[in-house]
């Protein structure tokens, strides 16, 4: 595989970080961080205690550091020198995991790694007296199985560089040999560096969404600036020479522009062996979960508690559904819901949904409403045909939503969240609400990196079978 330079910092709409003129100083990691950094703190002699934020350090290493810039929470401060290593610091396998910006945890023995995303995500809940009555054992997610991923590109006078940018930086570094991408993903980043992305004018950047899909690769750009017709064209001719499924561009307006598809794009599911499937074809650059088994996870946990709870006599209602990758395979269950109801704020993924539904068979037990949750959420009254919800928000968490749910006579809740702090916010207005949460599991599909997601199941007077 062809390997990148990391080619020299570029800065756009960037406005300097105050700089911080002071000596090394030495210091001792106790903890690590929400975000993956290394904690150190030092008493100064004014009584106040200085927090330390240290990328790529490791709790127990003894480092000699220079202090960068200060931010609210503290000081963000690089390494000098390792005096003293960690019993649990590790030589990286990756070449690029001193500068890349796409993981935190090279440093840091994996086991450890894996302890401490735990740890974190219960400490979270503990500390906003949420204590599920079972914690399920949590999901890690194998290397190298991101089949999705957002990266940042722009053409230079050497060529294009692409991937994951710097921490705290707008600098690009190369994914040389990424313990994180499948590897289909990266070579699908070699044919953009070297055959679509060059055909384009110096200077224009932006990022592009990589998908794995069943077909081929589905590759979403998002331009910085509009790309010259010409220059398309000649794009989609490279594109036609390789295993590209579907090539897109995204404007600025959300707006999507199909450049040219030569199998749409798909993803199936089924929850039972010998049972029924759907398939979906999720629009350009829509969410999907990163990692299939992840995905899989997921599906089964809610199936398993849902569709054995409620029976086929009931409604569920998926809020923030996206495409529906949590609540159309249901349909394929030996004891699926009569009907399942999807809002969210996505046209393309609604439209989607409604399709997977039609040709999968189901059409006349899935309907979907366009409505912002945020601003207009449902309120209890609109909640009682729903026997079940599933709800997936977005990092924000869905604080204008929760009021309605607790009110509601819905009597069973499976939520996803990817950021522990916005769940335990929600959570407990379920919890004050009547709910009690049954279990929660840590899923680690964003491996490698201080990203954490879980799923939790809450019920009303009962507990899960």
């Amino acid at each position: 595989m062809a390997r990148q330079k990391s080619y020299s910092r570029y800065k756009k709409n960037r406005k300097a970080s105050p700089a911080l003129a002071a000596d090394p100083i030495e210091v001792t990691v106790t903890d690590l961080g929400l975000q993956g950094d290394g904690i150190a703190k030092i008493e100064q002699p004014n009584g106040k205690t200085e927090t330390y934020f240290i990328r790529n350090a490791v709790m127990g290493d003894i480092l000699k550091i220079r202090p960068l810039r200060r931010h609210q929470s503290g000081v963000d401060a690089e390494i000098l020198d390792i005096l003293s290593p960690s019993e649990n610091r590790i030589i990286p396998k990756c070449p690029s995991a001193a500068e890349c910006g796409g993981c935190q945890f090279q440093y840091l023995a994996f086991d450890e790694y894996q302890r401490w995303k735990t740890d974190m995500v219960q400490s979270v809940l503990k500390h906003n007296d949420i204590e599920p009555v079972e914690w399920r054992p949590p999901f890690y997610a194998p290397l190298q199985s991101r089949r999705r991923a957002r990266l940042a590109w722009k053409r230079l006078k050497q060529g294009v560089m692409i991937g994951f940018k710097e921490a705290r930086s707008y600098r690009i570094i190369a994914p040389n040999g990424c313990l994180i991408l499948d590897p289909d993903c990266m070579k699908a980043i070699d044919v953009l560096r070297d055959h679509l992305l060059p055909v384009c004018d110096k200077g224009i950047s932006g990022d592009v969404d990589i998908m794995l899909s069943e077909q081929g690769w589905d590759i979403a750009l998002r331009p910085d600036k509009d790309i010259p017709a010409r220059h398309l064209t000649d794009m989609i001719v490279a594109a036609s020479h390789h295993p590209i499924a579907r090539l897109s561009r995204i404007h600025a307006s959300g707006e999507v522009e199909l450049l040219i598809e030569t199998k749409t794009p798909a993803i199936t599911w089924s929850l039972e062996k010998q049972g029924d499937t759907v398939t979906l074809s999720p629009p350009p650059g829509s969410f999907l979960q990163a990692v299939t088994s992840a995905e899989q996870v997921m599906q089964k946990q809610i199936a398993d508690t849902i569709c054995q709870t409620i029976g086929q006599n009931h409604q569920i209602i998926d809020l923030f559904c996206g495409s529906g990758t949590l609540s159309l395979p249901l349909l394929t269950h030996a004891n699926p819901p009569k009907k399942i109801t999807g809002i969210d704020s996505a046209t393309l993924a609604l439209e989607a949904m409604t399709k997977a539904a039609k040709l999968s068979g189901f059409h006349n037990r899935v309907e979907t409403t366009e409505r912002n949750l945020f601003k207009d959420p449902l309120n209890a009254e609109e909640l009682s045909p729903y026997s079940a919800a599933v709800i997936d928000p977005p990092r924000a968490g869905a604080a204008a939503q929760m009021p309605a749910l607790a009110a509601s006579n819905i009597h069973h809740i499976m939520m996803v969240s990817c950021n522990p702090i916005s769940f335990a916010r929600d959570a407990k207005i379920l919890i004050e609400g009547g709910f009690t949460c049954q279990w929660v599991q840590v899923i680690d599909q964003f491996v490698m990196t201080s990203h954490s997601e879980l799923i939790a199941y809450f019920s009303r007077g009962q507990v899960t079978p």
